[in-house]
């Protein structure tokens, strides 16, 4: 399982989507008056803007992690090892804006000055480059399932 190179690629890829779960932030509310508010995933909570804690955030990064090492683990089976990898990369950009999403939501519920909006951190790019890595999988298990083919052919 590990000497395949699709294996490392899902590996980092469920490295970069657990990131915000180790408390590195996933984006700034920035409001001039009130100044930035950090959104930060903790272990078993979300603190989000003073202490508001929301578990969404944290199931919404946990389902992703968990379909990527699920993905990972498919490895005697190609055909559902992609259908799993294609299901991680929808997961990764639901869960990305859904994320984002938050951040504007609360916007909509302050009132706040001229100079505001949600920037992303570094947490975020990371998650969101971890469907790089997801495709990278994908493509190698594809070049699998062709190899095997090509064999099954031959005999």
């Amino acid at each position: 399982m590990i000497q395949r190179i699709q294996t490392l690629y899902f590996l980092v890829a469920l490295i970069l989507i657990s990131l915000p779960l180790f408390g590195m932030p996933l984006y700034n509310v920035k409001l001039e008056q009130l100044g930035d508010m950090k959104a930060v995933v903790g272990a078993f909570s979300f603190e989000m803007f003073e202490g508001t804690h929301s578990a969404m955030l944290w199931v919404y990064i946990v389902i992703p992690a968990i379909a990527v090492l699920l993905t990972m683990f498919l490895y005697k089976d190609r055909k559902k090892q992609a259908t799993m990898a294609k299901l991680s990369v929808a997961l990764v950009l639901f869960a990305a804006a859904w994320i984002y999403y938050t951040g504007i939501q609360f916007l909509k519920g302050v009132e706040y000055p001229k100079n505001h909006g949600v920037v992303p951190q570094v947490a975020y790019y990371c998650f969101a480059a971890s469907i790089v890595f997801i495709l990278l999988g994908l493509r190698g298990v594809n070049k699998d399932k062709k190899l095997i083919d090509s064999l099954n052919r031959l005999r």
